[in-house]
């Protein structure tokens, strides 16, 4: 069975100039790009949390010392401190102080004091 065997099914009253819509040059270029899926970009950007870097600087033993400080501070409304090894570190971990105490109904002050991050408690 050929193409020609095919019946014409191109719905009557349909003009030849929607016909050639779909046969002209241009539009072939344009479904085509439609159809090809675009090749992944050479440098792909990684999503981060608020900025964070996407690999963790501080060591699983430090984190853990830091949550379980924080978690009581936050429990009991009470200032927050935590000696960092380094700026690398009191980055990271100025923005999980932040990301962990902020509420809009509830805004602690959260910020670095050389390598020491702090948070405050709203005063009541």
């Amino acid at each position: 069975v050929g193409f020609e065997d095919f019946e014409d099914t191109t719905p009557k009253g349909f003009s030849e100039k929607a016909k050639t819509k779909y046969t002209h040059p241009d539009s072939k270029k344009f479904l085509h790009k439609l159809q090809k899926p675009e090749s992944p970009p050479d440098v792909i950007k990684l999503q981060t949390y608020l900025g964070m870097s996407p690999y963790p600087c501080t060591k699983p033993l430090r984190l853990k010392l830091f949550w379980s400080i924080l978690g009581e501070c936050i429990e009991e409304r009470k200032e927050f401190h935590f000696r960092c090894d380094n700026e690398e570190e009191a980055d990271e971990l100025k923005k999980l102080t932040y990301s962990m105490v902020f509420q809009i109904n509830d805004i602690w002050e959260v910020y670095l004091d050389d390598l020491v991050v702090k948070a405050n408690p709203p005063k009541e």
